[in-house]
């Protein structure tokens, strides 16, 4: 059988060179750097009478005997995903008694970010994977393990 093309210029249009001519222009303005976090999920506020939940959870951990108990009521929710689903990013978090905002926090992410990582649904970039492994005090080995035992969790479920 005799091959169709011999060689792959022969499929592919000839590449242009490069010179000043086509060069784009630059100039000194400096650029604006814009966040898609928060237009991708717009706040949805408690409706007349009701109060939003993280108003709620907010007030409690201001009050330090209230955060101390949300704390163990984390970490023993911890012990109890952790025979189910063994370690993943929420069993770590909710074993150092942390809500996602506070997670999000120290990564400098939102919630609802943490929240979708936690799920197994989102594609960590390694940056957001660096900042984790700091926050949760875990080696990359370990958090390349939680996030796939994450991703099998999410896709039982679907």
């Amino acid at each position: 059988m005799t091959p169709t093309i011999r060689y792959h210029n022969a499929s592919w249009p000839p590449t242009k060179t490069f010179d000043q001519s086509n060069a784009a222009t630059t100039s000194s303005a400096p650029g604006k750097i814009i966040s898609f976090e928060k237009h991708r999920y717009p706040s949805i506020s408690a409706p007349a009478g009701y109060t939003a939940i993280e108003d709620v959870v907010a007030k409690s951990e201001s009050n330090p005997r209230k955060k101390a108990a949300l704390a163990r009521a984390r970490a023993k929710l911890a012990g109890k995903l952790q025979g189910d689903e063994g370690d993943t990013i929420r069993t770590v978090r909710l074993r150092l008694g942390w809500s996602q905002a506070k997670l999000a926090d120290l990564l400098g992410s939102s919630q609802s970010h943490v929240a979708r990582i936690e799920r197994g649904s989102e594609n960590v970039a390694w940056e957001t994977m660096k900042k984790l492994c700091k926050a949760l005090q875990v080696d990359m080995n370990t958090m390349d393990e939680m996030l796939t035992r994450q991703r099998h969790i999410f896709e039982g479920s679907n």
